[in-house]
């Protein structure tokens, strides 16, 4: 009885030799990694027909080595794989649903199976890695059409740095569009010459209402201008230089603010070489008197009409069909350092590659 006792106590051991060594899962599962199992070298993550789900598929189903398969999961801002759940060996797919912000993944798939009673893992640093993400939908909405808003006809001083905030916006959209299409979103931009905007847009009303309604389904929306002030003197040559953001119904708290606030400070950072003020957190609501104030800090805003409903128009249509949305004012375009500023190419491209990173950062495209 003895000998047999021993010899059924040496097939466990044997069994469990062969996957001795260990590698944690993740915090709250530790299973001991089997180097005869197969490793999923080229798994795959698409999107599903579905916004908010990305499909994983590897190999072939019905693996007789496997008892079952790990899926593994792991954002930018992860530092361990997380597990998803099992799948039997019958199939090859397992679908992830996707909830928060978070739209970009890593994935790893792990093949399963118990030996000598003990549930073994194959070897998750050498498994291949897929990367997946559901599509974020960002419109962007350059200010403005034409040559709206220019010093054209000025003269003397005023007429220092010839600017139009729409042909320079207009720039700038074009540059936004281009910097998300390379993190993986789609960008949806209203207008795309100087026109009033896409097909559809009412040309009656300048295509406000109508640009703002173009972001109905999209996860956010971005209307790109740059500020005045009430002067009615030397009005091309003022001091004010902070950067405003207004946020419309959607973008007043929870995570649409915090990327409204992150927008504010990425187009701060990049204008503080004009001499820009801080940018303070929080939300205040819009004063006419701070606008013209040289001495008062940028900041997220809310501008409502009487009726409670966003004051811009475009904020106001966005917020109808349910997106959240900014109109970020960079800077004082009558402000003579800020207006050389925008007329550089280059630093246009530095703003836009600044708020597109700060909207990859927010849906999980890069690391925070």
């Amino acid at each position: 009885m003895f000998s047999k006792f021993l010899a059924a106590l040496c097939i466990a051991l044997g069994a469990f030799a062969s996957c001795l060594a260990f590698s944690p899962i993740n915090s709250s599962a530790a299973m001991p990694v089997d180097s005869s199992l197969p490793i999923i070298k080229s798994p795959k993550a698409t999107q599903s027909k579905y916004d908010d789900r990305i499909v994983v598929t590897w190999g072939k189903n019905k693996n007789s080595k496997v008892d079952k398969y790990l899926v593994m999961r792991k954002s930018v801002n992860d530092k361990t794989w997380h597990r998803l759940g099992f799948v039997s060996n019958s199939t090859n797919r397992y679908t992830d649903k996707i909830s928060g912000d978070t739209k970009y993944y890593k994935y790893k798939v792990l093949c399963i199976k118990k030996v000598g009673g003990v549930n073994c893992k194959s070897d998750l640093t050498a498994s291949g890695t897929a990367k997946g993400w559901c599509d974020v939908s960002i419109c962007v909405d350059p200010g403005h059409y034409g040559d709206k808003n220019n010093n054209f006809s000025e003269k003397g001083a005023d007429a220092k740095y010839p600017y139009s905030e729409a042909q320079q916006m207009l720039i700038l959209g074009q540059k936004l569009a281009d910097a998300l299409e390379s993190y993986h979103m789609t960008p949806i931009i209203t207008r795309s010459s100087d026109d009033t905007g896409a097909p559809g847009v009412d040309v009656g009303d300048g295509g406000l209402d109508s640009r703002g309604l173009l972001s109905s389904g999209c996860d956010f929306f971005v209307s790109l201008h740059t500020n005045a002030t009430g002067a009615q003197k030397k009005v091309w040559q003022q001091s004010e230089n902070k950067v405003y953001v207004f946020a419309n119904a959607y973008a007043r708290s929870g995570s649409n603010f915090d990327l409204a606030e992150q927008l504010g400070l990425a187009a701060t950072r990049q204008l503080k070489v004009t001499g820009a003020r801080d940018f303070d957190g929080g939300l205040k609501e819009f004063d006419d008197s701070e606008n013209d104030d040289p001495r008062v800090n940028g900041s997220t805003l809310f501008r409502n009409l009487d009726d409670g409903r966003d004051y811009y128009a475009v904020l106001r249509a966005a917020a109808s069909v349910g997106t959240p949305g900014v109109l970020i004012e960079h800077s004082y375009h009558v402000n003579p350092d800020v207006r050389a500023f925008l007329l550089e190419e280059k630093n246009l491209e530095k703003l836009a590659r600044a708020e597109a990173e700060a909207i990859a950062k927010h849906y999980g495209f890069l690391k925070r």
